[in-house]
């Protein structure tokens, strides 16, 4: 059950958060040990539910029960989206390098995912969405560049691939819906008109 909740390292981590926060790109650079990234990410979690609980306690967004069961569910299952997420996230990010650039290091993406988690820390605070996502991508790419010993631009890429292949499948689709038969332009406005307008 400790191993599960993997509570006890949290001024080490807290460390590292701070150090990575200073200078990213000098901590990319530097730490390329093998360290525990998914005690980082389990941490950034379950810190980033409390920075949630809190603001929901100050804008008073939800009722105070709401918020202490959605605290105590996210800070005990943090470390199985933790493991979730980094195993996911590395995975892809691993093979865009490996298929644009040829380069593999499971433990580099690992890193990178990890870290670049840290921006769900402010996703919580009501700013927009939009700079949290264009930091995300920041972060990825000084990571991908200092982690992989790529190119800021050929880094870049591999941080925007997923967003490209996933906007091409939607558009892909759309187009197909259009001209499949199976529903026309005027059913698909027709659609939206109607879960907007009920």
């Amino acid at each position: 059950m400790g191993s599960f909740l993997s509570f006890g390292n949290e001024k080490e981590l807290f460390k590292n958060l701070i150090n990575f926060i200073k200078s990213p790109s000098e901590f990319f650079e530097k730490n390329k040990e093998t360290e525990e990234t998914l005690d980082f990410m389990t941490f950034i979690i379950r810190l980033s539910a409390i920075i949630d609980f809190l603001i929901g306690l100050i804008l008073a967004k939800e009722l105070l029960i709401f918020l202490i069961i959605g605290l105590v569910l996210t800070i005990l299952l943090a470390r199985i989206g933790a493991i979730i997420g980094l195993w996911i996230g590395s995975a892809i990010l691993n093979f865009f390098v490996k298929i644009l650039f040829k380069k593999s290091d499971p433990l580099a993406a690992k890193r990178i995912v990890a870290y670049t988690s840290v921006t769900s820390l402010i996703s919580a605070i009501p700013i927009s969405p939009s700079f949290v996502f264009f930091l995300s991508i920041i972060l990825e790419t000084i990571g991908i560049s200092k982690q992989y010993k790529l190119s800021l631009f050929k880094s870049f890429v591999i941080s925007i691939a997923p967003i490209i292949i996933i906007f091409l499948l939607i558009i892909g689709a759309i187009i197909y819906l259009i001209f499949s038969g199976t529903a026309g332009l005027q059913e698909i406005f027709e659609m939206f008109e109607e879960r907007i307008f009920e």
